[in-house]
Formats: C-alpha cells, sequence, structure tokens
C-alpha cells in the first residue's frame, strides 16, 4: 500500500473532499520466478471481518466471524503468457465513511484485509496452481484539526453542599499524548470554614456493549440472547497538594493536570488504543457501542482547629466530590500532517511523473 494508514477525517463537512469517505490505494506486484508461466487470473478484494469473541453460538464459526467483501479487483481475467519478471497491477477504491474502524477489544474485533489469489499453469503442464498473499489494513478515525488550547471548550459545573466546582476538558482525548484538565473551585455563599482540595484522583475508562449476530442457521427471535459487555480502566493517576477554595470574588484557585493513557507504548490488543486503529467511541445503535468516560474524584478537608494533620474520607470534616465526563478518543492531525502521510501517485510505466504546468 502506498498510505500505510486510511483515517477518515471525522471533522469533514459536507463541503470537503474527505466528506464521503477515504482513499485506498496501493498495488500488487507479482513475481514470476520460471522461465515462462500461463497466468490464468488475478484476482484481489478488500475483506472486512467482524470477530466476536464471545459469540451467540460458541461451537460454530459462523457465528464467531463475519466477513464482508468491500471492493474486488479482477486484474487479469484471460489466460496470457508471462515470462521471467515483476508484474504490478495498481488497485485503488474509496471507502464509505460510515465504515467502522479497526478496533480489537475483549470482546469485539474488526479488522480489514487485502486478499490476492493468482492462478497459474508452468509451460508445458495442464495443471492448474494457485498462489495467495494477504495483509490487513489499519483503518482510523481522527479530527483533523488542531488541540484547542486551554481554556478548554466543554465545561461541568458541579456544586456539592459548600463547594462549587468549574471542571474544564476537551471532550476530544489522544490517545498518543497528553491531555489536560482545568479545574476552579469556590465556596458557596453559605459556607461556613476553610475547605482545601487535598486530593485529586482521575480514571480513564473504556466500556463495551455488543449483541454478538448469529447466522442464518442459528438466527432466531431469541438467538442473539443478552449483550456482551466489558469495562477496563486505560490510565489512572493521583494528585495531592493543597488548595483552598475561595468565595466568588477572589477568583477561584486554579489547578491544572494532565492526563493520558498508561505507558510509553499502545496498550495491549494491538491497535484497540492507537489512534491509527482505534475507532474512538463507537455507537452502533443496539448492536454494539464503545464508550469513553474521564471521572474524577476530589477529596476536600474543612481546616479544623483540634486536628491540623488531615482526616479520614468518612470523618464530617471531609468530603468527596465525583464528577464524570464523557469523551472521545480520537487524534488530532492538522491538514499539513494528512498530506505528508499520503505517498505521491505511482505513474508506473505511463509518464516518469506529474505534468510540468510551468510553460
Amino acid at each position: 500500500m502506498e498510505n500505510p494508514i486510511v483515517v477518515f477525517d471525522d471533522s469533514a463537512t459536507d463541503d470537503d473532499a474527505d466528506a464521503d469517505g477515504a482513499l485506498l490505494h496501493g498495488k500488487l506486484e507479482l513475481i514470476v520466478d520460471e522461465d515462462s508461466i500461463d497466468l490464468v487470473t488475478v484476482h484481489g478484494v478488500l475483506d472486512q471481518h467482524i470477530l466476536y469473541k464471545k459469540p451467540a453460538h460458541s461451537s460454530c464459526d459462523d457465528c464467531l466471524h463475519k466477513h464482508k467483501t468491500l471492493a474486488q479487483w479482477p486484474f487479469a481475467n484471460r489466460l496470457q503468457r508471462l515470462r521471467r519478471g515483476v508484474y504490478t497491477y495498481p488497485f485503488a477504491c474509496r471507502l464509505d465513511m460510515r465504515l467502522p474502524a479497526s478496533l480489537d477489544t475483549p470482546i469485539y474485533a474488526i479488522s480489514y484485509h487485502l486478499k490476492a489469489e493468482a492462478k497459474f499453469a508452468k509451460a508445458g503442464h495442464a495443471s492448474i496452481a494457485s498462489v495467495a498473499a494477504e495483509r490487513p489494513v489499519k483503518i482510523g478515525r481522527a479530527t483533523v484539526r488542531l488541540p484547542p488550547p486551554l481554556p478548554l471548550r466543554s465545561v461541568t459545573e458541579h456544586r456539592s453542599g459548600p463547594i462549587e466546582i468549574a471542571l474544564r476538558y476537551s471532550r476530544i482525548v489522544d490517545p498518543t499524548a497528553p491531555n489536560k484538565v482545568a479545574l476552579q473551585i469556590f465556596r458557596s455563599d453559605d459556607c461556613t470554614g476553610l475547605w482545601t482540595l487535598v486530593r485529586v484522583t482521575w480514571k480513564l475508562t473504556e466500556k463495551v456493549r455488543v449483541v454478538p449476530s448469529a447466522c442464518e442457521r442459528h438466527k432466531t427471535s431469541a438467538s442473539e440472547g443478552p449483550p456482551r459487555m466489558s469495562a477496563q480502566v486505560l490510565g489512572k493517576g493521583v494528585l495531592s497538594g493543597e488548595w483552598p477554595c475561595y468565595d466568588h470574588d477572589r477568583g477561584g484557585e486554579g489547578l491544572q493536570f494532565e492526563y493520558s493513557l498508561d505507558g510509553d507504548e499502545p496498550p495491549p490488543h494491538d491497535g484497540r488504543h492507537s489512534t491509527f486503529t482505534c475507532s474512538g467511541d463507537v455507537d452502533y445503535g443496539s448492536n454494539a457501542s464503545v464508550t469513553h468516560s474521564l471521572a474524577v474524584s476530589m477529596m476536600f478537608h474543612r481546616e479544623s482547629h483540634s486536628d491540623r494533620k488531615g482526616s479520614r474520607a468518612d470523618d464530617p470534616e471531609s468530603r468527596i466530590v465525583q464528577v464524570q465526563c464523557d469523551v472521545r478518543l480520537a487524534r488530532y492531525f492538522s491538514r499539513r500532517e494528512r498530506e505528508d502521510a499520503d505517498a505521491a501517485p505511482a505513474y508506473l510505466d505511463l509518464a516518469p511523473g506529474p505534468p510540468d504546468y510551468s510553460c
């Protein structure tokens, strides 16, 4: 393939070229290492593979695997004599924007594969032989614009008794870079005593819900059974310190922190959280969904003259506030990054390069 990954632009509008999908293009090379062969056919396809890891019927292979042909290329369909050498067959297709991106979760996986098969006979032989090749294709979704600077756009306001919180964050979570959260904390008008934020914990969670599709042989009104669900923590962290709560007229104490997926490398289940293969969030109605959420938990302590060393979470002088934020996994791309990722077109033997319009 000339482009290593196919990226759908989720920010494209109806006027953009990418609004109707993304281009997949490349070339198939057929290497003949005999003096000559009689080529019968060369055929290529793009296959979508859906794997239900907890299928409707565990003993049925058709319930476990679902295949769909998205494109096919009949490169050669007539008998021809080929001599020793390398033969190139270019291919291209535009993929529908509604296609799900590649992903791999504990209960559900979507992958794409380029497959090719050549049938031939050795010179002087009547028997037909065949050779096949296959390679995976990664399809991802991305937001093609630069990440917004702070202050962030999404604001969640929360009040818990004497404490008011304004939490600013971006709904787009970049799985390849740190993401930012900004907090402002105030005392309410009827608050007594000095409250201090002493601990902040955050947790990024992925939830998967899938209703497995039964094959034609097992499809009945009750064949699918209950939905399969899984949840896992993609990252978590803790911050400790002292951030006092002020009155509104004095302004709120500002606290900013960064969060990201655990580790420097993508987590297990190759590609699940990498932008290049992750769908971010998937929503196929009642059949399948992959969602992400960011939970921020804050522990506040009210100053006490009798105990300045702090108190336990269940102490009346302490209060825990939890805020749940719905977020979406997708990498930011600038337009320039997107253009640089696509290789220049291959002109093969038609011309040495693109046309020159300088004259």
